[in-house]
């Protein structure tokens, strides 16, 4: 990636501290956003393990992320949520989702649910 190749070995050692320190958290790990730069299944895999790789091998961590933060502005895909899940996500968020969902949610005074994208391969 561009910009971490422009960084001095200081510079890189200081950020991976960061991150080791608690400091900074990496979401997602992908090289750019998933679901609107990379648009079908086999181009999102791809964004996530050239992130996840680069996480490992230059960022020196062993853990990957496990939050995925989907900022599309036309929503988010059920598509995309089973992937996420996939990938080893525990948590979701995203920006967009429909009004009538909304609505409830805010009568209910509920503000987070469980996503169950082919509910058939996870169960009730």
């Amino acid at each position: 990636m561009m910009w971490w190749e422009k960084q001095t070995d200081d510079k890189k050692q200081s950020f991976r501290n960061l991150i080791k320190n608690g400091q900074f958290l990496i979401i997602n790990g992908g090289i750019s956003a998933p679901d609107e730069a990379t648009t079908n299944y086999e181009d999102i895999i791809d964004n996530f393990m050239t992130g996840h790789r680069f996480i490992k091998e230059e960022l020196k961590q062993d853990e990957m992320p496990h939050i995925s933060w989907q900022l599309d502005s036309f929503g988010v895909s059920n598509g995309f949520a089973r992937l996420a899940r996939d990938i080893g996500f525990d948590a979701m968020f995203y920006s967009r989702l429909d009004f009538d969902e909304k609505a409830e949610m805010i009568k209910n005074g509920v503000y987070n649910k469980v996503w169950r994208p082919a509910a058939e391969n996870f169960g009730a």
